[in-house]
Order: C-alpha cells, then sequence, then structure tokens
C-alpha cells in the first residue's frame, strides 16, 4: 500500500492517455486510473490514441499492443518520434521475446503482462511516475539556475552601466536602497550617506534635508520642495535646487521603474546636473532685463533731444 500511496500523490499532477480496445478491460482500468492521475483520457485504437496525442498534452501514455489499425507498438514509435521523452507503459498478453526487444527498441521500459493484476500494475505505475517527478524537479531546478544567472547577470551589467553614468544614480530594491554610483557618493558625506542602505524612506528623508532653494531664483514654485516618491511618475522630471558637498546644485531628477524579472521590479532615480545651464538661463534673462532698460532710456533720451531741436530751429526761425 506504501506504493499506491505514492503513486496516487505523483499522480495526481498528471495527464494520461490510456488506449485499448477491449471495451470492458478499458473501463474496468480506466477507473482504477482516474483514481490515480489528475486525467485520463482514453481511445480504443492506436490511430485514435496518436491522433489525440497530437491534439492534447499528456505526462504518460498507457497502451495494449494488439489493436486495430495501429498496433501499439506503432503507436509508441510515431509518439517516441514527437515526443522521445514522454514515457509509455506497454500491457499486452504477449511475453515473448520479440515483442519485448520491438518495444526496447522504441524506447519503452514498462511492460505489464495481461491479465493485469494490481501490485504488478501499481509497482509499474510508482516506478514511472517517480521518474516523471525527478524529471520535472530537475528541470525546475535547471531552470531556476538558469533564471538565477540571466537575473545575476542583468543585474551585474545593470550596476556597471549605472556606475559607468556620469549622472549621479540611486536604485531602490522594494523598501531598500540596493546601490548608488560613485557620482551621487561624491556629492555628499560619507556619513551621511550611511543612512539611506536602512530603507527607502531614508532617500526621501535625506533629499528633502538637502533641498535649498537659491535665492538668486525668482520662481520658487518651479522647485520641487516637499518630495512624494510613491506620486512620481516614471519619465517626469522633477526639478530640485540641493546642497552638495560641492556646492548648491540644481538637478532634473527622473523615476524609472525597471523590470528585472516577472514579479521583481527596481526603482532609479536619476539627477541630471542643470546647475550651468539654470544660472545661464538667469545670466540670460538678467542681460535681456538690463539691455531692455538701457535701450528704453535711450530711447527717451533721444525723443527729448529730437523735442529740443524742434523748438530752437522753430524759435529761430521765428526770430
Amino acid at each position: 500500500m506504501e506504493n499506491l500511496q505514492d503513486v496516487i500523490r505523483l499522480g495526481a499532477k498528471l495527464d494520461i492517455l490510456y488506449v485499448e480496445d477491449d471495451k470492458a478491460l478499458l473501463q474496468e482500468t480506466n477507473s482504477i486510473l482516474e483514481k490515480i492521475f489528475k486525467s485520463v483520457d482514453t481511445a480504443s485504437s492506436g490511430a485514435e490514441g496518436l491522433l489525440k496525442f497530437t491534439q492534447n498534452s499528456y505526462d504518460l501514455v498507457i497502451t495494449d499492443i494488439e489493436m486495430p489499425e495501429l498496433n501499439g507498438l506503432e503507436m509508441s514509435k510515431k509518439i517516441k518520434e514527437i515526443d522521445p521523452q514522454i514515457p509509455v507503459v506497454v500491457i499486452s498478453a504477449y511475453s515473448n521475446s520479440s515483442y519485448l526487444i520491438e518495444a526496447i527498441n522504441v524506447g519503452i521500459n514498462y511492460y505489464v503482462l495481461k491479465p493485469i493484476l494490481l501490485p504488478q500494475l501499481l509497482s509499474t505505475l510508482h516506478s514511472v511516475v517517480e521518474v516523471i517527478e525527478n524529471r520535472r524537479v530537475a528541470f525546475e531546478c535547471h531552470q531556476k539556475e538558469v533564471e538565477d544567472s540571466i537575473r545575476v547577470a542583468k543585474e551585474r551589467l545593470f550596476y556597471a552601466m549605472t556606475e559607468a553614468s556620469p549622472n549621479p544614480v540611486i536604485i531602490c530594491d522594494g523598501q531598500h536602497v540596493a546601490f548608488y554610483n560613485e557620482a551621487f557618493e561624491a556629492l555628499f558625506d560619507a556619513s551621511e550617506l550611511s543612512v539611506l542602505k536602512e530603507e527607502e524612506s531614508q532617500l526621501l528623508n535625506f533629499l528633502e534635508r538637502k533641498i535649498a532653494v537659491d535665492q538668486l531664483f525668482q520662481s520658487k514654485n518651479e522647485f520641487v520642495e516637499d518630495l512624494d516618491f510613491l506620486n512620481l511618475a516614471d519619465g517626469e522630471p522633477v526639478k530640485l535646487s540641493l546642497k552638495t558637498e560641492q556646492g548648491p546644485k540644481i538637478y532634473l531628477m527622473l523615476k524609472n521603474t525597471l523590470q528585472i524579472e516577472e514579479g521583481k521590479s527596481m526603482v532609479m532615480f536619476t539627477f541630471n546636473d542643470i546647475t550651468v545651464l539654470s544660472f545661464q538661463n538667469i545670466q540670460l534673462k538678467e542681460y535681456d532685463r538690463v539691455i531692455g532698460k538701457m535701450t528704453e532710456e535711450e530711447f527717451r533720451s533721444d525723443n527729448k533731444r529730437e523735442e529740443v531741436d524742434i523748438i530752437n530751429k522753430t524759435s529761430f526761425e521765428t526770430e
């Protein structure tokens, strides 16, 4: 009975195809198989069994040998050509060596003789489902190793590209600051940066403490003074004026969500330095204001001189 429990436990995940032309035996054996496996699909001939195999997905095939249209070994050979890994259990009343050799040549490793005895059937099924389960576990482990390797390679490449960036960059993984590059590290004191590794909210508090709008800028509304990372949209620039170790700096900060793998994402904050550009804009505005004022004053002076000339000329002619 120990085999039965194992077969039921492992078989509950499997879909099988059972091919048998003897209707009475088909029904009798099918009633047993349905108690073991997740689903049991049946066919009454080799041709029907092959057709069903091409139309559906199965984990195991159980078949009789002597059947009309296409016998079990011929059907199994064609099935193996489609899927060489599919396990096939042959049930037959024949035990001569020619059938056994042909079954082995086809790639069939499981053979049950009629009349079917339950212990023999369960023992064979136990062997088959164990092989299927071990193969599944091995495949999943291999897939996980491949996925982990790809993920690690992606992260390494991502970090390498980020480190090479001239712009300060911070990467948040879930609720934690996972990484910041040398360009960001150079902006602030090392003792201050140590708190960022604790949790993502520390980044918010840290940047808010560093915000300082320079008095040279007439409009403070264009700068963000209260940050809320949860409401920041991807790719939407936020203008920040920050106090750094290198003096006041003005940045456009952009948030981008990066999908590292299915179900896992990272958030990247990139700081684009626009300090020089911002001060150049101030200078241009100031130049424009001064030149405009000078032009206006010059225009008024010219108008006054013209009025005096006209008056003098008129006075001269009157005399």
